[in-house]
């Protein structure tokens, strides 16, 4: 399957298989799932996701980055976050190390 992740405004991730057989899949990564791992109330305002990069080596990790300078780690096996990361400013790009490293 060819996975494409698609950010929104409203701080959810989506998935599209733009495989053999177009179509959404039903796998989200909602706003409320990075408010709770970060810790904070998850009625908060939803914050745009400005970056995203699959992992490298592992196909089911996800780096997360938000307008409000959030980086968040998402295991999409585990349907959980698993490090997050703050900045001083908004996150405009994500990249892996071209060996998986993060």
């Amino acid at each position: 399957a060819a996975l494409v992740f698609v950010a929104t405004d409203e701080g959810d991730v989506r998935v599209f298989d733009a495989g053999d057989d177009p179509h959404w899949t039903g796998y989200c990564v909602p706003w409320a799932k990075l408010q709770s791992h970060r810790g904070q109330h998850v009625d908060a305002p939803p914050c745009p996701v400005t970056a995203l990069a699959p992992a490298v080596s592992v196909s089911t990790e996800l780096l997360i980055g938000t307008a409000e300078g959030g980086i968040y780690l998402w295991s999409c096996e585990r349907h959980r976050g698993l490090c997050t990361y703050f900045l001083s400013a908004s996150v405009c790009s994500l990249l892996w190390h071209q060996n998986g490293d993060n």
